[in-house]
Order: structure tokens, then C-alpha cells, then sequence
């Protein structure tokens, strides 16, 4: 099952959420992709988009927060 975002309900989640979440686990753009059926290379297309946000690892490699997607999937889901 592959997931499209729309643009209504593809902006990122507030940037406060590593406030409420600091251990929240960061997940390699395959294991992101792999939550929304998607490659690697679509999980950085919406991330340059500003769709998702991230942080990157001091190789320059993207992580994304587990919460954050897990919640943007529901309310994905939820729009059907």
C-alpha cells in the first residue's frame, strides 16, 4: 500500500515536538519509507519539500522522528 501526501495534510508537525518527545527513536529513510510504502529517495523528496522534518546525523545523513511519521500516518489514514 503506497500512501500520497497531500499537500493539505502533508505540513510538518510542529518543531516543539522534540520538546515533548526527546527520546523519541529516529529512523533511517528506509524504515520511514517502509511506514508509508515509499522508497528512501521519495522520503527525501518530501523532506526537501518541507513536508517532513527531520534532523541529520553528524555523517549528513537524514533521520526522521518515529512519532512525528507514526502520528502524519494516522492523520493520513484518517483523511480517506
Amino acid at each position: 500500500m503506497t500512501v500520497a501526501l497531500p499537500l493539505q495534510i502533508a505540513t510538518p508537525l510542529t518543531a516543539t515536538h522534540e520538546e515533548f518527545c526527546p527520546h523519541d527513536r529516529k529512523l533511517t529513510p528506509g524504515e520511514a519509507g517502509h511506514m508509508f510504502g515509499v522508497t528512501a529517495g521519495t522520503m527525501a523528496r518530501w523532506a526537501k519539500a518541507g513536508r517532513l522534518s527531520y534532523t541529520c546525523t553528524l555523517g549528513g545523513q537524514r533521520r526522521y522522528p518515529e512519532g512525528e511519521l507514526r502520528a502524519l500516518l494516522v492523520r493520513v489514514s484518517g483523511s480517506r
